[in-house]
């Protein structure tokens, strides 16, 4: 009895059936891309940031202006800002000024809004500080010492700062090797872990934990902890869970009440 050879027909139809469905799934893609670029506004180029965290991507992604539409009201009542503007007045009433200024590092400093705030709040207790900012985008090096007027800031990358403290080194030139206080705000999803992109870790939840970005969180909080004399001071960043962890890792205490995450200072 002979075997029936199969219908050419059959493949046919079936590999314009997979071509139809791809291009379905691409038309798709491209209408979801397209939207999202077009309400996105400037955001979409963040996405540029987190595969490649460089200088360069960063100011690309401040070139079409503030990002995260920043107000110096809005800066004025986050926590970390309060948290460190408090605490200066406590130690200035009580005597801890000894010979030198106190001193403020903010090592995302963004528009110097933060560090703005500060010195107004410094100004108007007649306490005498001296103002810091890092940033990896030199757009916002000069956005910070331009609304900052007694703040000196540096082009820094914050993902490298482990290495940095780790072989004596300095994170701006004239710059001190400690500081009263430290403020890290809304920046540590933004950064690279175990050689590996801040993208990878907003679409895989299980890369968050291998032991080399484990390894590198602790790293990093011992470098910070190192530049400050007293705290370093966490925003909460947006209760954004892979953040969260990267502080527990650092061990990080939260203040519920200023909704803050702090680290006491070995420096």
């Amino acid at each position: 009895m002979k075997r029936e050879k199969p219908k050419k027909w059959c493949k046919c139809t079936c590999s314009i059936r997979k071509l139809v469905t791809l291009l379905i799934s691409l038309v798709t893609l491209n209408l979801v891309f397209s939207v999202v670029y077009q309400t996105s506004a400037v955001r979409h180029h963040i996405w540029l940031a987190y595969l490649f965290p460089t200088t360069q991507n960063w100011d690309y992604v401040f070139s079409e202006g503030d990002v995260w539409k920043y107000s110096q009201k809005k800066i004025g009542l986050t926590g970390q800002v309060q948290y460190v503007v408090d605490k200066l007045v406590a130690d200035n009433n009580n005597n801890e000024q000894h010979d030198a200024p106190f001193s403020v590092l903010d090592v995302s400093c963004n528009l110097g809004m933060m560090l703005k705030t500060v010195e107004a709040e410094m100004t108007a207790h007649n306490i005498d500080v001296n103002l810091y900012g890092l940033d990896i985008s030199q757009r916002m090096v000069e956005e910070t010492e331009k609304t900052c007027k007694t703040c000196k800031s540096a082009l820094f990358d914050l993902s490298k700062l482990s290495d940095v403290i780790e072989q004596g080194g300095s994170v701006g030139v004239d710059f001190p090797s400690t500081f009263s206080y430290v403020i890290v705000s809304d920046v540590l999803y933004y950064l690279s872990f175990g050689n590996s992109p801040p993208l990878l870790f907003k679409l895989c939840s299980f890369c968050q934990q291998w032991g080399s970005v484990k390894r590198d969180e602790r790293r990093l909080g011992q470098a910070l902890a190192k530049l400050a004399t007293k705290e370093v001071v966490f925003s909460n960043h947006q209760k954004n869970p892979f953040a969260e962890s990267i502080m527990k890792s650092m061990g990080a205490n939260y203040d519920r009440t200023r909704k803050v995450y702090t680290i006491k200072g070995t420096g």
